[in-house]
């Protein structure tokens, strides 16, 4: 009964994250094309198969002991007062936000590691940009020949 149960985990798990880098595969290449991005995130899961699911596995634990928490701390509370109510309200508020921020480090830890080993190539070779000098409007055109009639008159004068 244990092995069907981890086998079934371990099935659920693969599923769950071959669907997640199915997504970022989605998002980031930007295709339309489904099960063409189905099948390259299958070959990168593939190819990258043990630090994808001990990433999934890590945030999955991290969620695992915040639920545990979470649970432990909800029965010690007794719900007989109305502060009580409130002070449990608020806790059953940090468990929701807890999660989602456990759902979007999920993704986000995925996509810097699909961004990782498939670094985005540049479409076009960067463009520079120069921008020529402009003439204030307001100052008078130097002549440049009086300055250097003066640094002559120095430089004789020594």
């Amino acid at each position: 009964d244990n092995i069907r149960f981890l086998f079934m985990f371990l099935f659920f798990s693969i599923a769950n994250m071959f669907l997640d880098y199915a997504k970022i595969r989605i998002v980031a290449t930007g295709n339309r094309k489904i099960l063409k991005e189905a099948l390259s995130a299958f070959k990168f899961l593939i190819s990258r198969f043990f630090k994808a699911l001990g990433l999934y596995w890590v945030i999955g634990l991290m969620f695992v002991v915040f639920t545990l928490v979470y649970l432990e701390i909800a029965r010690v509370l007794p719900e007989n007062s109305g502060f009580l109510i409130l002070i449990m309200f608020l806790w059953h508020q940090i468990y929701i936000l807890g999660r989602s921020w456990l759902k979007v480090n999920f993704f986000a830890s995925q996509a810097e590691l699909y961004k990782f080993h498939n670094p985005p190539t540049p479409l076009e070779a960067p463009v520079t940009i120069t921008a020529a000098p402009v003439d204030e409007p307001n100052e008078e055109p130097r002549d440049e020949t009086e300055n250097l009639e003066e640094v002559k008159e120095e430089k004789a004068g020594e």
